[in-house]
This record gives structure tokens, C-alpha cells and sequence, in this order.
């Protein structure tokens, strides 16, 4: 048998913790995998260019004076960003997945707001043409 080194009660020589005051045993075998801080930099690419996606969507949609007079290419410009969002993103969460680092979530936020990008940039013009809203 051990004794907590906080308190002096007794511990089972299993215990992580202390019984009595809750404090880590020494010696304890732990278990637990130390936290990774690295991101999936994909990932983390992927959601920031799908969000600018979004948002040029948004502005866009609802403020077409502002991008009226930009050339060919800019009026495509969602297309660009929430495509290579939507690449990273995928990208990003795989490797996420795989190598155990940070960022998954962020590279699945980044699939939706890239979908959402996509469904907001060719449907909404749509609708807005039929004069449905």
C-alpha cells in the first residue's frame, strides 16, 4: 500500500487519485494521451476561404451596386474561394482525422459554409429571378 503524499492516508497501489483529498498519487499510471495544440493547417485554411466565400456571397446577393462594375473574373470569385474552402476543408479533416490533430471541427464548419456558399450563390439568383421571395 501507498500513502497520498498531500494528506498521509492510505492509497491502493492502482489509485490514480487520492480517495480522501482528490489529489494525483504519485507514480500513478496514466492513461490519458497528452493533448495535441497542433491544428490541421487545411483545415484552418479551408474554413477561413470558405467563410470569405460566404461573405462575398452575402455581398453579392444583397448589395449587387458593389460588385457591379468588377471585371469577369471577380464576379466568379465565390466560386474560387468557396471551392478551394471546400477542398481544404476535406482535406484538412482528413488529416485531422487521421493524425489525431486539432481542427477537425473547423474543417467540417468549412464543408457546410462552402455548401452553403455554393447553394447560396446559384440558387438564390434563382429564386430572386422567378420572384418567388
Amino acid at each position: 500500500m501507498k500513502f497520498c503524499q498531500h494528506c498521509g492516508k492510505e492509497v491502493d497501489d492502482d489509485a490514480v487519485v487520492c480517495v480522501n483529498c482528490g489529489c494525483p498519487v504519485e507514480g500513478a499510471k496514466t492513461t490519458a494521451a497528452p493533448a495535441s495544440n497542433k491544428k490541421s493547417g487545411c483545415a484552418v485554411a479551408g474554413f477561413v476561404l470558405s467563410l470569405l466565400g460566404l461573405i462575398f456571397v452575402a455581398i453579392q446577393s444583397f448589395a449587387p451596386s458593389v460588385v457591379l462594375g468588377m471585371p469577369f473574373i471577380l464576379s466568379y470569385l465565390v466560386y474560387i474561394l468557396a471551392g478551394a474552402g471546400l477542398v481544404l476543408s476535406i482535406v484538412g479533416t482528413c488529416v485531422a482525422a487521421k493524425k489525431k490533430l486539432a481542427g477537425k471541427g473547423l474543417g467540417i464548419a468549412g464543408i457546410i459554409l462552402a455548401a452553403i456558399a455554393f447553394m447560396m450563390y446559384t440558387v438564390l439568383p434563382l429564386v430572386l429571378l422567378e420572384g418567388i421571395l
